[in-house]
């Protein structure tokens, strides 16, 4: 209950809606619900399509962040250490990578 109070807190408001794993209440801040007992983001859908398609795209979106983040690592790294060869590889596999995933979002829509 502490967390539903820190959520209203921020500007959250609590809804009608219960968590679908363990049964709280949710609490929606910034247009995102929320578990207040478990802080497990919540999707609501109306049915199982719609659940799939925005689980795909959470996960191909983390995904991507998560590419984006060892990019910016490597040209980091590039910066510092001067030589690039091993690091041009490297930046090269995850280039590829990042455009598989804007190919499965695109064939996704």
């Amino acid at each position: 209950m502490e967390r539903a109070k820190e959520y209203v807190k921020k500007g959250g408001k609590l809804t009608s809606e219960a968590c679908p794993i363990c049964g709280f209440i949710l609490v929606e801040i910034e247009g995102i619900k929320k578990c207040s007992s478990c802080d497990r983001d919540v999707i609501i859908t109306q049915d199982k399509d719609e659940y799939e398609k925005i689980s795909s795209e959470m996960v191909l979106s983390e995904l991507r962040n998560v590419m984006l983040e060892k990019i910016k690592n490597v040209s980091d790294e590039m910066k510092v250490k001067g030589d690039t060869s091993t690091y041009l590889e490297l930046l090269s596999r995850y280039l590829d990578i990042m455009e598989k995933i804007n190919r499965l979002r695109i064939d996704d829509e």
